[in-house]
């Protein structure tokens, strides 16, 4: 399988999305029906650190990331996209979102998911 990786402005409904997410208020504004952030809001409490949400039309990961970690050591991030991209096996293309809009994190998420390619 090819990597690509590149920068996309907009995401369109379709789209499989990873979100990086920090806090749980960081997926509130991306339009989960209410079983779906009920059931987000469960999983978020769990040692679960990828939710994966089948939207019909679109896969949506919740990757839930500890800042502090995350500015400590990127390789921490990386192995969260090694994970990410296991799920991902059968997708052919994965929109990276991350809510705080940090790159280095972002762009560690993409190295972790190329090197698992």
């Amino acid at each position: 399988m090819n990597t690509i990786v590149k920068k996309k402005d907009t995401i369109l409904d379709n789209d499989n999305i990873i979100l990086l997410c920090e806090k749980k208020k960081d997926f509130l504004n991306y339009n989960f029906s209410k079983k779906e952030l009920t059931y987000i809001k469960k999983e978020w409490d769990t040692d679960k650190k990828i939710i994966k949400i089948n939207q019909y039309n679109r896969f949506v990961f919740i990757v839930i990331y500890s800042k502090n970690q995350a500015d400590k050591n990127l390789e921490y991030i990386r192995n969260l996209g090694n994970k990410a991209q296991e799920l991902c096996q059968d997708i052919t293309t994965v929109t990276i979102v991350n809510t705080n809009e940090s790159k280095s994190i972002t762009l560690a998420m993409a190295e972790g998911m190329a090197l698992a390619n």
